[in-house]
């Protein structure tokens, strides 16, 4: 077995999806910030808008960051399953 990138290796035993949810958090919190910041003026928005939009993408972001870290957990400990046979 090939041995696994070190970025890989800290969300082994992660199997709540916490780590990655933190994670894409911080870079949908960031991401949101800086795209909301740049259309504030041109869009028109007020500060409720802005922090509403920034609070909504960043819940969604770790929302999937939670997703996805679930699923890589779930599909690094898949394990054959063995047919018993009762006789």
């Amino acid at each position: 077995m090939a041995p696994q990138p070190s970025s890989l290796r800290a969300f082994e035993g992660d199997s709540c999806g916490c780590a990655m949810g933190a994670r894409f958090l911080t870079v949908g919190l960031i991401a949101s910030i800086a795209w909301y910041a740049w259309q504030w003026r041109t869009d028109g928005l007020t500060i409720l808008a802005f922090s509403l939009r920034v609070l909504l993408w960043s819940f969604v972001a770790a929302g999937a960051g939670k997703l996805v870290g679930i699923a890589l957990y779930s599909w690094r400990h898949r394990r054959p399953r063995l047919k018993t046979v009762m006789s």
